[in-house]
């Protein structure tokens, strides 16, 4: 295998620029060999410098590898926080969402609660008037039978006024062999209780 097929088959399998300083050995080697600087080369010093080298890269190759390993759990545990935290965001918009409905809730019921305060104020004003008409229609009956209690006591003193004088009348006319004077009657009562052709027949 010629030295340059190795350097191809190295420079291919290598790409990480981590190794860029492994390949500095084997590009002098291969200058040298191509420049034929030098007639004569120790090929076994060549194949164990190659063959560190290739350990070198094989080490860097599983110290690469491991944080490859590395990179990709951090990433799956990176990840799963993002998976996380979209779950948490699509919470957090839903509640907001929420809070919003029962923002727009509360509105309502406060313009409800408004004309529900409006109205128990119509209500209250009414019942106001209501009350106001109720003591004033008590206060007319109550008038009302105030007025018919004197109309009542006034028409019973009346009668027993009247009564009182026809006994007078009478008497009075009992001694004196006098007719009752009817004007003075019609002048202290001027309503008749009864006729007096009645009391005049009586003498």
């Amino acid at each position: 295998m010629s030295y340059q097929r190795i350097y191809k088959i190295w420079k291919t399998d290598i790409s990480e620029k981590q190794c860029d300083e492994k390949l500095t050995n084997v590009d002098r080697i291969i200058d040298i060999i191509e420049s034929k600087q030098i007639d004569h080369f120790n090929e076994d010093t060549m194949i164990t410098n190659i063959n560190i080298t290739s350990d070198d890269l094989r080490n860097t190759n599983k110290a690469l590898q491991q944080q490859l390993s590395d990179t990709t759990n951090s990433y799956g545990a990176v990840d799963c926080h993002h998976r996380k935290l979209k779950t948490l965001q699509r919470e957090l918009s839903d509640t907001q969402e929420q809070l919003n409905d029962v923002k727009h809730t509360r509105d309502e019921m406060q313009i409800e609660l408004s004309d529900v305060r409006g109205q128990l104020n119509e209500a209250q004003h009414d019942n106001r008037l209501l009350a106001n008409h109720a003591a004033m229609a008590a206060d007319i009956n109550n008038s009302s039978e105030r007025l018919h209690d004197i109309k009542s006591s006034k028409q019973g003193h009346h009668v027993e006024e009247q009564q009182q004088k026809r006994k007078l009348l009478m008497i009075h006319g009992r001694n004196m062999h006098l007719p009752p004077i009817i004007e003075t009657e019609s002048i202290i009562a001027p309503r008749k209780v009864a006729p007096d052709n009645d009391l005049n027949k009586q003498f």
